[in-house]
């Protein structure tokens, strides 16, 4: 009797024995399935079409195409758009998944209920007064002066007006302004056509009037009058992309701020290298004037723990100077949910 109690018992351990390494092989099988399509979907090759303008400050997304800094899996492409228009069409009919714009416009397009999150932005030095009069030392000798600048109610305006008002000088009381297109404007100086003494440009048109111009000075970079004023640089330009795109690829976004942030550092400490990848792509503009824009707009990716906060004050002074240009409204909440520390 023991003894058939014996082995029924062994005959029930090897059951329960049998039994648990078949579930354990199992789950073992299971974890690794999962695994397998985790690393399939992180191995999936992903295509980003990017628009960029025709400006120096696109070289670091054309670094970042050339080099493939984004890995073998993804597929950077950037091309290069002439209007607003166009890059606001692209955008809109999914032609391209990212676009790099002025902060204001991406403002304004999300403002205008087009699905678009900013990702990124940075600074750029784009602003500067200038003179044929060797005599002016700063911004603060052009009291009762006239300046030339470009679009009424335009960036350039925008940041002089701010810069003036806060100095106590009242822009069209007590200088006046003139308001011609920035290229028809640098032509206009570099010929002597008109009596022009005081003017602001934004790059390349600075380094382009120099380069032709030797008696050409810059009296001021606005951007570092900004700061002095306002704490921290002007907020240049940012990298948009389609909502739909950032929630098919969430991981994306750190990976191209990180390599994107290597290529805006290898553009600064390696200008003339960066000059000539941008002739390729600038098609008409010299190097040696890229090279000189380059290291006027000391590029800067903005810390994304500050992009928010500085983004909206800089939203609020549009808001006082020309709340059309972001659309009559700072954006809300949503807009920043793309940059990778919201």
């Amino acid at each position: 009797m023991k003894n058939k109690i014996k082995a029924l018992s062994l005959i029930f351990l090897m059951i329960f024995l049998i039994t648990a390494c078949s579930g354990q092989g199992q789950n073992n099988s299971d974890s690794l399935e999962k695994q397998n399509k985790t690393d399939v979907k992180t191995a999936e090759t992903v295509d980003i079409k990017l628009s960029t303008p025709f400006a120096p400050n696109s070289i670091p997304l054309f670094y970042m195409m050339e080099k493939e800094l984004l890995g073998e899996n993804i597929n950077l492409d950037v091309s290069i758009h002439k209007t607003r228009q166009e890059v606001t069409a692209m955008l809109m009919k999914k032609n391209i998944d990212m676009a790099m714009l002025s902060v204001q416009e991406a403002a304004k397009l999300y403002n205008k209920d087009i699905p678009v999150k900013i990702i990124n932005a940075n600074y750029g030095a784009t602003f500067f007064l200038m003179s044929n009069k060797s005599e002016i030392q700063s911004i603060d000798d052009i009291n009762g002066k006239t300046i030339w600048t470009s679009k009424k109610g335009g960036p350039v305006e925008f940041v002089l007006s701010s810069i003036l008002s806060n100095k106590g000088i009242k822009p069209n009381e007590d200088i006046k302004l003139k308001y011609m297109n920035l290229k028809e404007l640098s032509q206009l100086v570099i010929n002597d056509l008109k009596d022009i003494e005081f003017f602001t440009l934004r790059e390349p048109f600075v380094s382009q009037v120099k380069h032709k111009k030797d008696n050409t000075i810059i009296v001021s970079n606005l951007d570092e009058e900004w700061k002095k004023i306002y704490g921290n640089r002007v907020p240049f330009a940012g990298v948009v992309s389609r909502s739909e795109f950032i929630s098919n690829h969430p991981q994306l976004v750190s990976v191209f701020n990180e390599k994107y942030s290597d290529a805006i550092k290898w553009v600064k400490e390696n200008p003339k290298e960066a000059a000539k990848l941008g002739a390729k792509y600038l098609k008409g503009m010299p190097v040696e004037v890229i090279e000189e824009a380059l290291n006027n707009m000391e590029l800067e990716l903005i810390d994304s723990t500050k992009t928010k906060s500085e983004l909206k004050s800089y939203y609020n002074q549009w808001l006082k100077f020309n709340p059309s240009m972001i659309g009559n409204k700072i954006p809300d909440d949503d807009f920043y949910s793309g940059l990778q520390n919201e």
